[in-house]
């Protein structure tokens, strides 16, 4: 058993999903690790398993595609990623010394002159819970432990990730960060985020106020 590799992604950055996988590619790929490609607008990817899914509403929110990537994963070890967050160090031979560890990578800001600017997190920044996983490693009984991601901030933009950071801290769960296991975030575009962000960042404070650690409408619904 090695890496299940999940790394939600649309249409609109297969450019950077290819310069990712071609890094991965060069510096090496494990026997059996697999690659999971949650999206509501790609149907097939080379080497990749694709699992198309549809979302209906003006708001969008990642939270959907990554419960997904965990229920259909095989292996024990899941890796959260993004299609933009290309490697630098062998990320892969590094994080399998952490098997059975959750840890946090540092992955560093690219501009768009295509230099680094900063590091997005590292041990001394950003890093009071796993939320920051631009490139993560968790025990897949763990994610299932807090019911994985909260969908009910499919109706707005962001804060997913305070949420579900929070709660595995909720949860007793122990993570790590490592600074030697590095990532670009590859430049691209931001999105404006309209009312949908004040939306989530509501429903943040309110698992908060209530101490959720597994959402009712989570990995599983209960």
């Amino acid at each position: 058993m090695t890496f299940s590799i999940i790394m939600p992604c649309e249409e609109n950055r297969l450019d950077l999903l290819g310069k990712t996988l071609d890094k991965y590619n060069e510096l090496g790929i494990p026997e059996n690790t697999e690659f999971i490609i949650p999206s509501r607008t790609i149907m097939a990817y080379p080497k990749c398993r694709v699992i198309y899914y549809e979302h209906k509403g003006k708001d969008f929110n990642p939270s959907r595609a990554l419960n997904l990537g965990v229920q259909f994963a095989k292996n024990d070890y899941i890796i959260i990623t993004s299609p933009e967050v290309m490697p630098i160090t062998d990320v892969l031979d590094q994080l399998w010394e952490e098997r059975g560890n959750n840890v946090i990578c540092q992955v560093f800001d690219q501009n768009a002159e295509g230099k680094i600017s900063y590091s997005l997190v590292n041990s001394k920044f950003r890093s009071g819970t796993p939320c920051m996983y631009f490139l993560a490693l968790f025990n897949k009984k763990d994610v299932e432990a807090i019911n994985g991601w909260d969908e009910n901030f499919m109706t707005g933009y962001a804060w997913e990730d305070d949420d579900f950071g929070r709660r595995f801290v909720r949860a007793g769960l122990a993570f790590k960060v490592r600074d030697d296991i590095q990532a670009i975030h590859q430049f691209h575009p931001r999105e404006v985020m309209g009312n949908g962000w004040n939306n989530n960042r509501a429903l943040l404070d309110k698992n908060d106020a209530e101490r959720v650690i597994k959402p009712k409408n989570g990995l599983r619904k209960l």
